[in-house]
């Protein structure tokens, strides 16, 4: 094998984290040769631990599955306790499913222009965002259901849902439900500086359901998406 070639393929499975910095893969051309082209991460539990502060206790540094790869990663069936970011994505391509997230400050975290695709998982009082989209270059969720309700001193519930930026989405069944004191979906760094709500039109000889404040973009794709 030569030398420069890297780990091409690594599997973490059925593992239980308890920690402040769980698994993190970098792409490191001097010390691993091309890096880590393939990662697959599956049935793992990862719960934070605490840092002493009185809110937000898991600490604003702890991160439970960093990823920084040019390969594209597998996360599945796994669940999140208590990180400021539970899956965080600097560059790369990753999908995310069957996962199960809960009292993080960020749920999935995406920078550097990467990928994300998720399905089937839920994400439940994320205190700044549920999944923030604002470095992403392309985003695919389906069947997300986002629940920001209060907990410890955050009782108003979290702050947005769902944030985008210049990047191309596709969303279908998505669900962003509960209290919070920003969005439902919101667009920062250039895009339209309207949140998204989901309210009745009442204009209609049959009143239904229509996204308020919406300002359309060729980007974004809603598909039986819901604002209860």
């Amino acid at each position: 094998m030569s030398s420069n070639v890297g780990l091409r393929r690594l599997s973490i499975r059925d593992c239980d984290f308890e920690c402040r910095q769980g698994i993190k893969i970098y792409r490191d051309n001097v010390a691993n040769g091309w890096g880590i082209h393939s990662v697959a991460i599956e049935r793992c539990h990862f719960r934070g631990v605490a840092a002493g502060t009185a809110e937000r206790s898991w600490g604003e540094e702890s991160v439970g599955i960093e990823i920084a790869d040019f390969g594209v990663s597998v996360i599945d069936k796994v669940d999140f306790n208590g990180f400021a970011r539970a899956i965080y994505i600097p560059q790369g391509g990753t999908v995310v499913k069957n996962a199960r997230i809960e009292m993080v400050s960020y749920a999935v975290d995406v920078q550097g222009g990467g990928v994300l695709k998720a399905e089937n998982f839920a994400i439940e009082a994320p205190y700044q965002c549920g999944i923030n989209l604002e470095g992403a270059s392309y985003a695919s969720l389906n069947g997300i259901y986002i629940a920001n309700d209060g907990w410890e001193n955050n009782n108003t519930g979290g702050i947005d849902g769902i944030r985008f930026a210049q990047g191309r989405y596709f969303l279908q069944d998505v669900t962003v439900a509960g209290a919070r004191t920003g969005g439902a979906l919101v667009f920062v760094g250039g895009m339209p500086t309207k949140s998204v709500f989901m309210g009745v039109d009442a204009t209609t000889s049959s009143p239904g359901v229509a996204w308020k404040g919406f300002a359309p973009t060729s980007n974004l794709t809603l598909l039986q998406c819901n604002n209860p």
